[in-house]
């Protein structure tokens, strides 16, 4: 009797799991009535699996979680892999958001106009020669921000003492960081989404090795036609010189490490490599183009003539760095690379190779 009663609480309990079905809106009904709804949700849904050693036994397999992101698929989970959904992945999330090359400009423009306010009101707080018609408050050199006296305020940098030059780093900084920032949380998900700002363990020694090739072997090959004749390549280098030379003790040189080996590193590929150039590849659609003109972006910038075919150089393999691998850390790293190798040869006065 007792095995007759199991028997048939068996019978009926593969009766009820049979008539569960899956409904067109991805919730579960009955097989009498689809639409009536039994326990699940669109976004997780638990599966009925059999086991190869008892077919006729099914278990309950862990709900699956779809991830979104704005409300959309991040990822599709199948049956045997997970694949990303055209469209929504990391890599394309940038071709889906409201941001743009309108961001990048204006925070540029906004990046460069505090950082040359903020250099003129220093000059005049220092007591230096006053640019031909700049006022002592900021108010009035605001006034002076037309491109002849940008240049001026620009020269007068490199005078000023190396504690004052780091300091008036950071409002450039604000500027440049502050742009992706504001664009990832107003048009768009994050920063990592957004603008791949993501990082992997293998990145550190790949994009310092690169970094440092990129300054020991690329930029000489970029002046060689200009050695062949017979031109210097001395000038190439002296605004770093200059700059490494002015970071006189102990404190001063743990700044200068700080600048070039970290802060500018991550505000430049965070913005000319993250929003600039993701910026150009929703517009041009071409990811080649994209890298190029954001290197020019970049080199441009820097407002260094003679140094603009090697910052372009450098630029293209950033850029190139951050397209293949879908985020910023090879780039992030790479940048680190090529800038210490600068401050440590001046440092320690050393020789370049092929110089």
């Amino acid at each position: 009797m007792a095995s007759k009663s199991s028997r048939r609480r068996k019978r009926a309990a593969r009766r009820s799991s049979d008539d569960v079905r899956p409904t067109d809106d991805g919730s579960v009904g009955t097989a009498s009535d689809p639409g009536s709804a039994v326990e699940a949700t669109p976004a997780v849904v638990s599966t009925v699996v059999a086991t190869e050693d008892s077919p006729k036994r099914a278990r309950t397999a862990p709900p699956v979680v779809n991830p979104t992101v704005g409300g959309s698929p991040l990822y599709e989970f199948t049956d045997r892999f997970v694949a990303p959904v055209p469209g929504e992945g990391p890599a394309e999330a940038s071709a889906n958001k409201r941001w743009g090359l309108g961001d990048a400009i204006g925070g540029w423009a906004i990046a460069q106009i505090a950082s040359i306010l903020a250099i003129a009101a220093v000059i005049t707080y220092l007591g230096y020669p006053a640019i031909a018609g700049m006022g002592g408050a900021i108010g009035q050199a605001a006034g002076q921000s037309q491109i002849g006296s940008a240049l001026e305020i620009l020269s007068v940098y490199g005078d000023l003492p190396f504690e004052w030059q780091v300091a008036l780093q950071i409002p450039l900084w604000i500027g440049l960081i502050g742009a992706p920032i504001f664009a990832a949380r107003r048009k768009g998900t994050s920063l990592a989404v957004d603008f791949g700002l993501r990082m992997q363990r293998k990145d550190i020694p790949v994009g310092l090795v690169i970094g440092v090739l990129a300054q020991l072997v690329l930029v000489p090959l970029v002046y060689l036609p200009l050695r062949a004749l017979g031109g210097s390549t001395d000038e190439v280098s002296q605004p770093a010189q200059e700059y490494v030379a002015s970071a006189s003790g102990p404190l001063a040189v743990i700044l200068l490490l700080f600048v070039v080996g970290l802060g500018a590193p991550f505000a430049e590929e965070l913005f000319y490599r993250g929003l600039a150039q993701r910026a150009l590849l929703h517009r041009i659609g071409r990811p080649v183009w994209a890298v190029v003109v954001a290197a020019l972006f970049f080199a441009f910038a820097h407002l260094q003539s003679l140094q603009f075919p090697a910052l372009v150089a450098v630029g293209v393999v950033f850029g190139a760095l951050a397209q293949r691998s879908g985020r910023l850390g090879p780039s992030i790293f790479a940048h680190v690379g090529f800038n210490l190798t600068t401050a440590v040869v001046f440092l320690f006065d050393l020789t370049l190779p092929f110089t």
